[in-house]
């Protein structure tokens, strides 16, 4: 049966969770405070944001700026740069020349991963395939053009909606070919 925590035990409880937040605070060298998040990602994050991108959406050829965007939304999240940094040493090749062992099945064994860090993942996932960044305070388009989805049909159809003369109301013309 369980008894009610007496105020001591309480006491005790909240001193440990700052024991343990402080040490892996300590033991993660790329946490930063959210108050020293820069505005503009570095060449050198976004470079290694769009490895771990590719990685995880399989796909190679990801727009730079897109990913800017994606980054810089991300690295304005309280939790961004952890879970970024967490991700990435789990996913990314430990080497630089990529030549250690594991194969991309392995890297993307979810069993390897948090529960907060299976639910980034999903998010980054999300973000890039849908082109939105989903957020509690109001989503934020990203890229229509260039989000994922479009992928797999884009050389049978140009993207839905979408014209790059930026034409309003295409979409109610006939295809070219078809007569009417």
């Amino acid at each position: 049966m369980n008894k009610p925590l007496t105020q001591m035990d309480l006491a005790k409880r909240k001193l440990l969770v700052g024991l343990a937040a402080f040490t892996a605070y300590q033991l993660l060298p790329n946490l930063v405070s959210a108050n020293s998040i820069e505005a503009v990602a570095t060449a050198q994050d976004l470079d290694g944001f769009l490895q771990l991108s590719t990685i995880l959406t399989g796909y190679a050829l990801l727009d730079k700026d897109t990913a800017r965007l994606i980054l810089n939304h991300i690295r304005s999240e309280p939790w961004g740069k952890e879970h970024i940094a967490q991700v990435s040493a789990k996913v990314l090749p430990s080497s630089p020349d990529n030549t250690d062992s594991m194969t991309r099945k392995q890297r993307l064994d979810m069993t390897r991963f948090s529960e907060g860090e299976r639910w980034f993942i999903g998010h980054l996932m999300t973000t890039w395939f849908t082109g939105v960044y989903y957020h509690q305070s109001g989503n934020h388009v990203i890229s229509y053009h260039n989000a994922l989805m479009h992928a797999a049909i884009q050389d049978i159809r140009p993207i839905p909606g979408y014209r790059e003369s930026g034409e309003f109301g295409f979409w109610a013309e006939l295809p070219v070919g078809i007569a009417k």
